[in-house]
């Protein structure tokens, strides 16, 4: 009996917590989901979750499921007491949330996208990203995507942030950071706290965890050579890749690349120095800026890290910025792969919509940028990215450098504004 009403008296107070989180999440977004749940180890959560986004006009924009989330406190006490006692205003010394199964309702096994979660790992195989058609062609079948969160406390005034995406079987792309914070925190401060920590250190672990030597031996096959010739294949088709993207990270960086690239195991980007950051400010960045953040070392498993400098001069010639198509010469026993060139594209009108894929032609102008949210964003273009924009912000609005992600942009008008060319 004791044990029955300690389990009624857990089933409630999940349902009470769930209940709670999903209602100040709905504040921003559609969830539903199918039931709640927990464990003896204090874990607990919903499963059969639908997220929804709206736009400014309130149209569903995008839609995601997940088969679970799930919350694991760092103590299997931690629910308890939470449920029967004074619940604690204080963040757990470990908390971390997993979504499992994410995925976009709209891909289909024939949407190309980056489902091993490994960098480059299409090159040399086909024109630009994978499906998992093509994934489960070359031998792996099982293509469920998890997101890890976590926190956790390493002393009074240090605590680890981790951010991970795994799909098992296949490939794990972690983000590891530490920042200078003073613990315990209010649960209510959290994010306020977190985003003005200032960041000591960070580092990107890319794990291979089977598919680095499928794919060297499945796209071998299809060339017509041995899977340690497809290495060097891939290793020409990444070059001329960045190449076309006006990017560089060192030879000695793309040497440790290429040891990852032909045996897979690990390969580990870690920040060698200082940066004057917060974290806040930190997770602002898109990739190239959070790369170009710290000095870098990067190492291949079990080789002497070598420095990395993260170089972007903007969209070259043949980036896939913009439209068109120019061929790139066949190579030996290889299938020839078209890739994307920038058209030349002339300032449009003031005052005109322009098309994400055109947004290129307007880096150094003054652009307004509505999202999804229903909010517009005005400022001067600084970067741009197939799947991101950097804003340095009018000052009227902060005068901060802000990343606005492809999926949430509605639109984008060209606004000029004296004093400001590219």
């Amino acid at each position: 009996m004791a044990v029955g009403l300690l389990y009624l008296g857990l089933r409630i107070a999940v349902w009470s917590m769930v209940e709670e989180l999903t209602d100040t999440a709905s504040e921003i977004m559609d969830i539903e989901y199918g039931g709640s749940f927990f464990n003896w180890q204090g874990h607990f959560g919903v499963k059969d979750v639908t997220v929804t986004h709206y736009d400014g006009e309130g149209q569903a924009s995008k839609t995601y499921a997940m088969d679970r989330v799930v919350i694991r406190p760092s103590s299997p006490f931690w629910l308890l007491r939470n449920s029967f006692f004074m619940p604690s205003k204080y963040m757990p010394d470990e908390i971390g949330v997993t979504l499992e199964g994410l995925r976009d309702t709209a891909d289909t096994d024939d949407t190309p996208g980056n489902y091993t979660n490994l960098p480059y790992d299409a090159m040399g195989c086909t024109d630009y990203l994978l499906t998992r058609n093509q994934i489960r062609a070359m031998g792996l079948k099982e293509l469920r995507r998890d997101v890890h969160v976590r926190i956790d406390r390493q002393s009074t005034q240090s605590v680890n942030v981790g951010y991970a995406l795994e799909t098992a079987g296949v490939g794990k792309l972690s983000l590891d950071t530490t920042v200078d914070m003073e613990w315990p925190v209010r649960t209510k401060n959290l994010i306020v706290e977190l985003g003005e920590a200032p960041l000591r250190s960070a580092s990107l672990t890319i794990t291979d965890q089977g598919f680095v030597g499928v794919r060297n031996a499945a796209c071998a096959k299809e060339h017509g050579m041995g899977a340690n010739a497809f290495a060097d294949y891939h290793m020409q088709e990444v070059r001329r890749r960045l190449a076309e993207e006006n990017l560089s990270y060192g030879e000695a960086a793309l040497q440790q690349y290429a040891a990852f690239a032909k045996e897979g195991q690990q390969l580990v980007i870690r920040s060698s120095g200082p940066a004057n950051l917060t974290f806040g400010q930190f997770m602002g960045m898109n990739f190239l800026q959070k790369m170009q953040a710290f000095p870098l070392q990067i190492a291949a498993s079990g080789a002497n890290p070598s420095s990395m400098q993260v170089v972007w001069s903007g969209p070259g010639p043949n980036s896939r910025a913009a439209g068109g198509t120019a061929p790139v010469p066949a190579q030996a026993n290889a299938t020839p792969v078209q890739v994307v060139q920038t058209a030349a594209v002339e300032l449009p009108k003031p005052g005109a919509e322009v098309a994400y894929q055109q947004a290129a032609a307007l880096l150094g102008q003054h652009i307004e940028v509505s999202t999804r949210l229903g909010t517009q964003r005005r400022g001067i273009l600084r970067a741009y990215l197939p799947q991101v924009l950097t804003l340095e912000l009018d000052k009227e609005e902060g005068g901060f450098t802000l990343t606005v992600y492809s999926d949430d942009v509605a639109g984008i008008r060209y606004t000029p504004v004296a004093g400001v060319s590219n």
